[in-house]
């Protein structure tokens, strides 16, 4: 197993040899091949590791999950960190770890689905187990506008 460094260089250096140093995709945007072939990479490992935790979460009949949390998440993840969500579109109340209530939302209500939404093209975030009555949900580390500027450096 290649490390992600070395794959890339391996995949962009290929590419690089068929004479391909850049190109513009349907939506305009410029790439080189590093940073195409980076941004597949990432998209790749994420979906396979988000399709064996959907598959796992199945298997013990919940469709629930909580979506974790980063500074500087994008503005269209932003208001889903800390949320739980139901992948079967949902939306009930439920209680956490400690007893408190607990808004399930509908996956449909997410940004699920859209390129620069959530768990969409270079998305930082990952669904985490919630099971009702045992999981705690943590607090927001940046409040919107920390968010925001933390996003803005990036």
């Amino acid at each position: 197993m290649e490390s992600f460094n070395s794959a890339l260089k391996l995949a962009t250096n290929k590419l690089l040899e068929e004479g391909l140093t850049g190109f513009v995709d349907g939506g305009g945007r410029h790439w080189k091949p590093d940073t195409y072939v980076a941004m597949t990479m990432r998209s790749t490992y994420h979906n396979v590791s988000r399709a064996a935790f959907w598959e796992r979460n199945e298997e013990f009949a919940n469709d629930l999950y909580l979506v974790s949390q980063h500074p500087g998440a994008r503005p269209l993840c932003y208001p889903w960190q800390c949320k739980v969500i139901s992948r079967k579109d949902e939306a009930r109340d439920v209680t956490d770890g400690d007893g408190s209530p607990v808004h399930v939302y509908a996956q449909s209500e997410t940004t699920y689905g859209e390129p620069a939404g959530l768990f969409g093209i270079n998305c930082g975030h990952h669904p985490m187990l919630f099971i009702p009555g045992a999981t705690k949900v943590p607090a927001l580390m940046q409040n919107e506008q920390e968010n925001a500027e933390t996003y803005a450096l990036s």
